[in-house]
């Protein structure tokens, strides 16, 4: 009787402890679980935060490329035929020409210092041709009527006025080395003349736009 009564006991107390261990394994185990889980779940928010942050900045980097890099030529058939016949009556001689749109001048200097990046197919409120004559490389800006705003034609032997000469050697830009292109630019409207020149200094470019009294009228970086 003892015998089965001392069993007994140990039988209990075996499996009290037994089920001591199974509770201790068991939570254990769930702690296990949670922390895999946490880690895992951790995991894919890093990974999934990693391809959104190379997601947009691959959009930005394409975003970026396609602002800098100008519209192609659009066809001559897409011009507007007012433009296209007024401007064969004055230039019925011509080589390499190309058409543009632009959607519109924003200020009132836009006119001489307009930005070839935002060429646009989109209904154009003006059209510049780009054309050679007599070897020389002329632009016309043109409205989306016909009228002629401005004509840019580039300068041979650095042909600006003495006045634009001695203001670039005294002013501000006088360390600053030309690098050629000089180009003289006409207001058909006001017939007011801007004289556009490149320089550069230490890797860094800008193009200055002087009247013809050789007045600085503004300056600006040229993007590599």
């Amino acid at each position: 009787m003892a015998f089965a009564l001392h069993f007994s006991k140990s039988t209990t107390l075996g499996n009290s402890k037994t089920e001591k261990q199974a509770t201790v394994f068991l939570k254990k185990n769930q702690i296990s679980n949670k922390m895999k889980n946490s880690i895992l779940k951790s995991i894919l928010i890093g990974v999934f935060s990693l391809f959104m942050v190379v997601s947009v900045s691959a959009q930005t980097k394409k975003s970026d490329t396609e602002a800098k890099m100008p519209a192609k030529a659009i066809e001559k058939a897409k011009v507007p035929n007012g433009v296209m016949e007024q401007f064969i009556k004055e230039y019925p001689i011509i080589q390499s020409e190309a058409w543009y749109g632009y959607p519109t001048l924003r200020n009132e200097f836009e006119w001489y210092d307009y930005n070839p990046m935002y060429y646009t197919y989109d209904n154009p409120e003006y059209y510049v041709v780009e054309f050679v004559k007599d070897k020389t490389q002329h632009k016309v800006v043109y409205t989306n009527e016909g009228k002629k705003v401005a004509t840019h034609h580039k300068l041979k032997n650095y042909a600006v006025p003495v006045a634009v000469t001695t203001s670039l050697k005294n002013g501000t830009y006088k360390t600053w080395k030309v690098t050629g292109g000089e180009e003289e630019i006409n207001n058909v409207t006001s017939e007011e003349k801007v004289y556009k020149i490149t320089v550069e200094k230490n890797g860094k470019k800008q193009h200055l736009y002087y009247d013809a009294a050789g007045k600085l009228l503004k300056g600006e970086d040229i993007e590599n």
